[in-house]
């Protein structure tokens, strides 16, 4: 890597780690299994644990025959950091 530009600055959402369509859902977004796994230490047995996520919201367009929510588009959240929430 020779240099790196910050787009914009992390954002953070809180919540219980839900199972939504083949991802898990954090808050109003939806989080990739490897996104969790790798970063909180066991990410794929964290359902039902509150977790603080800090990274980039994406909204992720569906073609029209696809299965997607709110009205063919996914909420997604890009996780750059996360942790466990007493």
């Amino acid at each position: 890597l020779v240099s790196a530009t910050l787009e914009a600055e992390a954002e953070q959402i809180e919540g219980v780690v839900a199972r939504s369509k083949g991802f898990f859902s954090v808050s109003q977004h939806l989080v990739s299994r490897d996104d969790l796994n790798w970063s909180l230490p066991g990410g794929n047995d964290a359902e039902g644990e509150r977790v603080r996520l800090w990274g980039q919201p994406r909204t992720v367009h569906c073609h029209p025959e696809a299965q997607c929510l709110l009205g063919g588009s996914l909420p997604m959240f890009d996780v750059a950091r996360a942790e466990r929430v007493p």
